[in-house]
């Protein structure tokens, strides 16, 4: 029942929206669908053809400096008790010259995300082993946002509740919203070339609450070159530490018990060389509510992307070096140094990556890169892991062209100091494109994991034989409005990593489409 009125009340809203649109000068309508349907299941899962569909419509009504928006999202599985069909975001901004003010959902970022980071990743649908159920990653808040600027000066004051991104919706007594948030940030700019602020967040919980504040500043050193005449060099930085219910007086102590966050960035440009180094050290400082940088490189490569070291901010400190040269207008490298050290329940880990990347472009339109990573991760056991290959592409003329994407990686897991399993990941994709309206990739993987060879129901044997993944993926824009992706064949699951964020991606056999629209 209450799902009905819910569809009556969205169904009646978005005609009003329409008519309003369609009445010319009183405003504009924006309208965005995704909708995902899936004929398949995990692999060795009954049934095999379980059918599944998600869908995504987000509405957005402009009147002059009013904002009026709606998300609506439901699933459908030939399970039946797996179905939801929710409004999940509802909202109303107004905005002056100097002023905004936002009530319902909305993302925020204080500082760099250390104390508080609301946001989503578009496009990217959650799954998990447990509920079954495909959802939109979001983790936004849903209260009141102000947002000021006046002059040198900024501030932003929030009060509303987080949402718990790991639980779907639609689940019978599960509240996905059990906290309040209330707090803000104040910036300054006292010079052009220095940002000084802070913010201030306390949290609400059942067991009571907690107060988190930080103090953040940064800039750029433009005008110490330019007293220097240096031409074609940049120089920026950033810190900012927080610290968990820090009176003032202890607020800059850099206790090792004290639960903090401290993290630093210098960004260094002269002419064909870039740089970057930055410092990480958080302690205890895992609030639910925030995403504190990772300082670990993020790879668009398949088996790098998969591979990427999990932040934890409950403990862990290191830091990250990325350097970018110019090698001359036909080659391109690129480096990256990145240390992190966990201790956690007495057990210290390390993480350590070192990353090359050459990016070369010939005549006739043919482009290369290759690529080399070493690295470890002893909080998952990996003592060792090599990742090495290239990607080709060769582009004819404008419309038509060829991509081969190939990767190798070598792993030696061990558990013990006196035993350890060494496995091979392969990744092959190939690529035809015809611009701007269709791609087709044929992609291959192959792991002799024991994770991913083993036969749970066998306790008794170990299977060592390779495990192989094929499928097929077709991304065809329809038109300025319509992109339709389909995907048939073996999908590995594993972590994947957006924006700075990972999260997991179970894996699938079947058929997937997904089609985007705008209007």
């Amino acid at each position: 029942m209450r799902s009905t009125l819910r569809s009556i009340k969205f169904i009646a809203l978005t005609w009003i929206f329409l008519l309003l649109s369609w009445r010319g000068a009183l405003g504009q309508l924006a309208v965005s669908n995704l909708a995902e349907y899936q004929l398949g299941n995990l692999p060795h899962t009954d049934p095999p053809t379980l059918t599944t569909l998600y869908d995504q419509l987000n509405v957005d009504y402009y009147y002059q400096n009013i904002l009026l928006g709606l998300r609506l999202e439901s699933f459908r599985a030939s399970e039946l008790d797996r179905k939801f069909f929710e409004v999940t975001q509802k909202y109303m901004e107004a905005q002056t010259d100097h002023l905004s003010l936002r009530i319902g959902n909305f993302y925020a970022i204080l500082g760099r995300g250390i104390v508080l980071r609301a946001f989503e990743l578009p496009g990217v649908v959650l799954e998990d082993q447990v509920y079954r159920r495909r959802y939109s990653f979001s983790r936004d808040l849903e209260g009141v946002l102000l947002k000021g600027m006046w002059r040198k000066s900024e501030f932003t004051l929030l009060r509303g509740e987080p949402l718990d991104s790991s639980l779907p919706p639609g689940v019978e007594n599960l509240e996905r919203r059990q906290r309040l948030v209330e707090g803000g940030e104040l910036r300054l700019r006292p010079w052009n070339w220095l940002t000084l602020g802070g913010t201030y967040v306390r949290l609400n919980k059942n067991e009571g609450h907690q107060e988190v504040a930080s103090a953040f500043w940064g800039g750029s050193l433009r005008s110490l070159v330019e007293i220097l005449k240096v031409k074609d060099m940049d120089l920026d930085f950033y810190g900012e530490y927080a610290q968990v219910q820090g009176e003032l007086s202890s607020f800059l102590s850099l206790e090792a018990d004290q639960p903090h966050a401290l993290y630093l960035s210098f960004n260094f440009l002269f002419r064909n060389l870039g740089l970057s180094i930055e410092y990480k050290d958080y302690q205890s400082f895992d609030l639910g509510i925030n995403d504190p940088p990772y300082l670990v490189k993020e790879h668009n490569l398949t088996l790098l992307n998969r591979s990427t070291h999990i932040l934890l901010p409950q403990n862990e400190r290191g830091y990250q070096i990325e350097g970018n040269y110019k090698i001359s207008s036909y080659a391109n490298a690129v480096f990256n140094v990145s240390r992190a050290v966990n201790d956690l329940l007495g057990r210290e880990t390390k993480f350590e990556e070192r990353y090359g990347e050459i990016l070369m472009n010939f005549k006739p339109n043919v482009s290369t890169t290759l690529f080399y990573d070493h690295g470890k991760d002893e909080f998952d056991f990996i003592k060792d892991r090599d990742t090495w290959g290239s990607t080709v592409e060769w582009q004819p003329d404008y419309a038509y062209g060829l991509k081969l994407d190939f990767q190798c990686q070598r792993v030696t897991r061990s558990f013990t100091s006196d035993k350890e399993e060494v496995f091979r990941n392969h990744f092959l994709s190939l690529s035809f494109s015809k611009s701007p309206q269709v791609i087709f990739s044929l992609i291959g993987e192959k792991s002799t994991d024991p994770f991913e060879t083993d036969d749970k129901e066998t306790v008794d044997i170990l299977e060592d034989d390779p495990e192989y993944w094929l499928g097929v993926n077709v991304n065809y824009q329809i038109s300025v409005e319509h992109e339709l992706n389909l995907f048939y064949g073996d999908r590995r699951g594993g972590p994947a990593c957006n924006a700075g964020t990972c999260y997991e991606v179970l894996p699938f056999e079947g058929l997937e489409m997904r089609l985007v629209s705008r209007f």
